[in-house]
């Protein structure tokens, strides 16, 4: 009796059938994370790159204006935005000209806002809130103008990693994109903004 209980457990040690099944269950949950973190990084890499290029794109499109801008050309500007932006349904941008003081001294600020348009809840940038950017401003000559866009964007992760990983992985609930652009008219020596219908002498330059 002992002899064949030995021998049963003996058998029952060697026997490998459905050990594939056994190591398939181990294996799936890892395999599982590998293919979900990998198309949720990938994603998020992709709408970081289309944030940067839209928002280059945007400032080349103002750089090369040879006309006023006017509220029609913001309004289009934020739906050729939203059309390309990954993620987020209502992205938001400032446009601001800010021009050099030409008798800029210590004492004083060394730029100020010609004029600031912006969309959404973002609030228009004055001479007292230009010191939140004056750092990302390059520097510029006497009287020199330079156009200054910001985006914002919130990116919205397929997955959340956080609780899948048990980890931190940066990409929660959501992430916030933005981006600062510096750039100066091409072919316009100063772009001038405008209120649709009114008049030239009342244009802003």
């Amino acid at each position: 009796m002992a002899r064949n209980l030995k021998q049963k457990c003996l058998q029952f040690l060697r026997d490998e059938r459905g050990s594939v099944i056994v190591e398939f269950i181990f294996v799936i949950p890892l395999y599982v994370w590998i293919v979900v973190g990998t198309m949720q990084f990938f994603h998020a890499f992709r709408a970081e790159m289309v944030a940067t290029k839209v928002s280059l794109a945007m400032a080349d499109l103002v750089s090369r204006q040879n006309g006023n801008i006017t509220s029609s050309f913001i309004s289009g500007s934020h739906e050729f935005m939203k059309y390309l932006t990954v993620g987020d349904l209502n992205p938001q941008f400032r446009l601001t000209i800010v021009r050099q003081h030409k008798d800029y001294n210590a004492g004083g600020a060394a730029q100020y806002v010609v004029w600031s348009k912006a969309t959404g809840t973002v609030t228009p940038l004055t001479d007292e809130s230009i010191s939140t950017i004056q750092g990302n401003i390059p520097i510029l000559f006497d009287s020199e103008r330079v156009i200054f866009l910001e985006t914002w964007s919130t990116y919205v992760p397929l997955f959340n990693l956080t609780a899948w990983l048990w980890m931190d992985a940066g990409l929660g609930s959501s992430v916030n994109l933005s981006r600062q652009i510096a750039v100066h008219p091409r072919f316009a020596k100063q772009i001038c903004w405008q209120d649709d219908g009114q008049p030239d002498r009342n244009k802003l330059c």
